[in-house]
């Protein structure tokens, strides 16, 4: 059984836009356990996600980032995507961390990190990228449409809110996100 480390992004809605590749991932290693390492704000998105085994919190201070390194190299992890081409922090928790095989995106600064890195296609979203990049990893292709997960309470207080709304059960509903960034 192989262990995976997949080290994602800050921000909830580039973290939406790695589940495809995390798929991709899981069907593609079947039986491995799959961690992820992923700010503080956007673990939600990942909490009730059954491709994933167990979720760290991205540490903001020194020490916490030290320890983390060492967890991360108890851990013996056989791969390491880093689905971020601009942080050179991920990139070097892929290589201290001991990771054999370590993925991610080429940037001058941060490709020595990795023993093996994939162009961004700017003419590609993101999405797409990142899910290349799982399968240059050995994941399977799947489909780019992002599954997110929520738990029983998250429906249940969903449903609550739409009826407080006088929103009909089972009727098509849209939402509009400001703020989110290009």
């Amino acid at each position: 059984m192989k262990r995976i480390l997949v080290l994602n992004q800050n921000f909830i809605g580039d973290v939406v836009f790695t589940l495809p590749a995390i798929k991709a991932l899981y069907q593609g290693h079947n039986g491995s356990k799959i961690d992820v390492l992923v700010s503080s704000s956007a673990k939600d998105v990942l909490a009730e996600n059954p491709y994933i085994d167990y979720i760290y919190i991205r540490p903001k201070k020194i020490k916490e980032k030290m320890e983390l390194i060492r967890k991360i190299r108890s851990k013996d992890y056989d791969i390491c995507l880093s689905f971020s081409s601009k942080s050179i922090e991920l990139a070097i928790f892929s290589f201290l961390g001991g990771c054999k095989k370590r993925f991610g995106f080429f940037n001058p600064t941060t490709f020595p990190f990795f023993t093996s890195t994939l162009k961004e296609n700017p003419d590609y979203h993101s999405a797409l990228d990142y899910l290349k990049l799982a399968i240059a990893a050995g994941g399977r292709k799947v489909s780019l449409i992002p599954e997110i997960f929520l738990s029983l309470e998250e429906i249940k207080r969903g449903e609550k809110l739409l009826e407080e709304l006088g929103i009909r059960k089972n009727k098509p509903v849209f939402g509009i996100l400001l703020g989110g960034s290009t």
